[in-house]
């Protein structure tokens, strides 16, 4: 049924979030409230290469092009955000990164050249075509729930390994790890920037799956369901 595809589709998604999440704000104690941003980031930025770009090459490769581009800059925006609020207090993570998810809405709505602004983008399509549409979206439903379950695995090893115990350290007191030598900024700085790398590639996928981009999907909501 084309509308428990779409369902699930939306359960795996909140569900890759929401592990990235772990690492973030369940291992490091990084409030991050941004969530929607790095994710819608990572949809618009796949979209816009994928619609507006004369790719010398079809997809599969165009897909692969665009969707790793997204990963990429959703990580280096979590990069620039990371340094900005790795000092912070909690209050001060949780304004910082609120207002880069505020930013990445309103860009994408007012750059109406490049995003369609508030009449939204088409023009995304699955990178394959096996049949009728309800065939291709339970193929990508079947891709992305491989992709969530390596992002689960990626975490489950992150979380008992010394990487993970450093990340319980630096969240559960972060003082106390400094003075025992741990560089807690630069921990920090990284878990926050592949965290949102993922958050951008799901983003990217989730593109796919709507085939028609709009603004009105990076409320709050997306962050609010990957804490929950």
């Amino acid at each position: 049924d084309a509308f428990l595809i779409t369902g699930l589709f939306q359960v795996a998604m909140v569900i890759g979030l929401a592990l990235l999440l772990h690492l973030q704000l369940g291992l490091a104690r990084i409030a991050n409230f941004g969530v929607v941003g790095f994710w819608g980031l990572g949809m618009y930025t796949f979209g816009v290469l994928y619609v507006k770009v004369d790719w010398p090459f079809g997809d599969p490769w165009q897909f692969l092009a665009c969707a790793a581009a997204a990963t990429l800059v959703a990580g280096v925006a979590g990069l620039l955000v990371g340094w900005l609020i790795a000092d912070l207090d909690t209050d001060g993570v949780l304004v910082g990164t609120l207002g880069f998810a505020t930013a990445v809405q309103i860009l994408a709505t007012t750059q109406d050249d490049l995003t369609g602004g508030a009449r939204g983008m088409g023009g995304l399509g699955f990178p394959y075509d096996i049949g009728r549409v309800k065939e291709n979206e339970f193929l990508w439903l079947v891709i992305t729930a491989v992709v969530v379950v390596a992002i689960f695995l990626y975490v489950w090893r992150v979380h008992r390994s010394p990487y993970g115990r450093l990340l319980i350290a630096v969240g559960g007191n972060e003082p106390l790890a400094r003075s025992l030598g741990k560089s807690t900024f630069r921990t920090k700085l990284w878990v926050f920037a592949v965290g949102s790398g993922g958050m951008g590639l799901l983003g990217a996928m989730n593109g796919v799956m709507a085939r028609y981009l709009d603004v009105g999907s990076l409320g709050v909501g997306v962050t609010l369901a990957a804490m929950v």
